[in-house]
């Protein structure tokens, strides 16, 4: 049992306890704020950061750190958990989804040692994208046979020994991989059996295989319609393995998932 106080910027929880605070900060000579939520486990643990609304239109993140913060019980939990649900507060009041006012900076691009740079504005990724073309390119070539790309590529990995099934759904080591333990879950909605098969995943991957830091991204139709055609699109849970935290090509950001590929570990070793 840990009797220890935990305290990030200023704000401190006894053992057991959540505290919250609303930081009033000064940046750049531009005032804002930061909430903080910091909740200090009954029990000794690690210690995990999550963060939301670094994009200030980015509202799912923010409500699922919300919920977060209220829902877990400090006194059940091991370790401590920081949660900064709206880091973009003056973008996020705004409402800009990508450019934070009033440096006109994309937050995301911004990172020490980070070189993206935005290679498109009012679009979608340009890795979904490229997925969603390769799909719709896939059907029409093989419109004579019915085949389908995700069908496919999931009976792909199957054949070589890479699929399993994880909560009803299926799933596959990704056969070019981005990142070593790079883990696709195929759903049919946006809903509780995609959220328990990427628990379970993740779980599977924590304790069995050592992973220690990681990505996850849901690539899927927009909610709202648009003029691109996204028939036959799946719900897609992804999974990278970002390496050790202190490796020089482990990065904050879900580059993986969007923009960039690193390997630093046999993709295909499922021990």
């Amino acid at each position: 049992m840990s009797t220890q106080s935990f305290s990030v910027a200023g704000v401190v929880a006894a053992s057991g306890e959540r505290t919250a605070q609303l930081l009033n900060l000064t940046l750049a000579g531009v005032s804002t704020q930061l909430p903080l939520f910091v909740l200090n486990g009954a029990q000794d643990g690690p210690t995990v950061v999550i963060t939301a609304a670094i994009h200030g239109a980015e509202y799912v993140g923010t409500e699922a750190a919300m919920r977060l913060a209220h829902q877990i019980d400090p006194k059940q939990l091991r370790g401590q958990l920081v949660i900064v649900p709206i880091v973009s507060m003056i973008a996020y009041k705004k409402r800009a989804i990508y450019i934070c006012p009033p440096d006109d900076k994309n937050l995301n691009r911004m990172f020490p040692g980070n070189a993206q740079i935005g290679l498109g504005r009012r679009q979608h990724y340009a890795q979904i994208e490229r997925l969603r073309l390769a799909a719709l390119s896939y059907r029409a070539k093989y419109t004579i046979t019915g085949s389908d790309y995700f069908a496919d590529l999931l009976a792909a990995h199957t054949d070589v020994g890479l699929r399993f099934d994880v909560a009803g759904l299926p799933a596959f080591l990704y056969l070019s991989a981005w990142r070593a333990k790079d883990v696709w879950i195929i759903g049919r909605a946006f809903d509780d059996a995609l959220a328990d098969a990427l628990c379970d995943t993740l779980r599977w991957l924590i304790d069995d295989t050592g992973m220690g830091a990681f990505n996850v991204g849901v690539l899927m139709p927009p909610i709202f319609d648009g003029p691109e055609d996204w028939s036959g699109f799946p719900v897609i849970a992804r999974i990278v393995d970002r390496g050790a935290p202190n490796m020089v090509s482990s990065d904050v950001g879900a580059l993986d998932i969007f923009a960039h590929q690193v390997i630093a570990a046999d993709p295909y070793s499922m021990r």
